[in-house]
């Protein structure tokens, strides 16, 4: 898994949108940024915490700084009873954004080389299994396609009155497909990211070389 550091410098590279976040493993540091956030999640990057909530490394709706202090506490408990020696990197103080959860992925094939992955996003994903696959390059007709044959696109085109930019979906796929054409990474996971109204973005990211 690639470390905290370089994982924000290649999404900024391929500016890859991110929820509005902070960094930081000074709860000092923290407590000021939360100022900005009517409502917050807090959660660890660290490469010994692959699923963050099974081990209790994520806490959502955290409203003000006593709550955020509970959350802190709460979590690096969590993860050192689950593993004592973890390597916790950082903290992230995340906006906590309201939306649709799609996955957008890649993983590469023996066969078909760099591919990439959408669909249903969450927790739930790997029950879901609502996904598409394309291999790389990627053109934006590819990504109309791969997005309308997951059962996730009836509830992006509109179910029961709501509206989701699709324009800014599409953007990401590309720029998610660009990045993973040209790093040298065999596998990453935007999961969840967050589609709204008004754009999308990516809520949590891992890189595997």
């Amino acid at each position: 898994m690639i470390g905290f550091k370089e994982s924000l410098s290649i999404l900024k590279k391929y500016k890859i949108p991110i929820c509005r976040s902070y960094f930081s493993l000074d709860l000092s540091v923290l407590e000021k940024r939360m100022k900005n956030l009517e409502k917050a999640v807090l959660k660890v990057y660290s490469r010994d915490v692959i699923h963050k909530t099974e081990m209790g490394a994520i806490m959502t709706d955290i409203r003000g700084v006593d709550e955020l202090r509970r959350a802190y506490k709460k979590i690096l408990e969590n993860v050192f009873s689950f593993k004592d020696d973890a390597r916790i990197e950082s903290f992230v103080l995340q906006e906590q954004v309201k939306g649709l959860e799609v996955i957008i992925g890649g993983k590469t094939d023996e066969v078909f080389g760099k591919v990439i992955v959408f669909g249903a996003g969450g927790i739930y994903t790997e029950i879901y299994r609502d996904v598409s696959l394309r291999s790389l390059p990627l053109r934006k007709d590819d990504v109309e396609d791969m997005v309308r044959q997951t059962k996730v696109y009836e509830i992006l085109r509109g179910y029961r009155g709501k509206k989701y930019d699709f324009t800014s979906l599409y953007n990401l796929i590309l720029k998610s497909a660009r990045m993973f054409l040209k790093e040298k990474i065999k596998e990453f996971d935007f999961n969840p990211v967050i589609v709204t109204e008004k754009g999308a973005y990516v809520v949590d990211w891992r890189f595997l070389r």
